[in-house]
């Protein structure tokens, strides 16, 4: 509890990160070009704040950039699969 506390900004961040792309790629239900961008754009975003957040907080080493490099394409990957690209 005391790390998510300690955290908290980054994590309210990284959700608003998330909810705002959510909102528009739905909102762009029509245009999967849209939709694609919004996904890649969102992946940006957090592949970028996330290794902010490790730069700033934590120790930054490449294994933290691969390792935020496979969750961001796992994720995109996962994101065209279910928005039927």
């Amino acid at each position: 509890m005391k790390d998510i506390k300690k955290h908290l900004l980054y994590y309210s961040i990284s959700v608003f990160i998330f909810a705002i792309g959510l909102w528009l790629i739905i909102l762009n239900g029509y245009d999967h070009k849209m939709q694609s961008l919004f996904i890649i754009m969102t992946a940006t975003f957090y592949f970028v704040w996330s290794l902010l957040h490790h730069y700033v907080h934590h120790e930054f080493h490449p294994r933290v950039v691969f390792e935020y490099m496979l969750i961001v394409t796992l994720g995109t990957v996962l994101s065209f699969f279910l928005f039927g690209f």
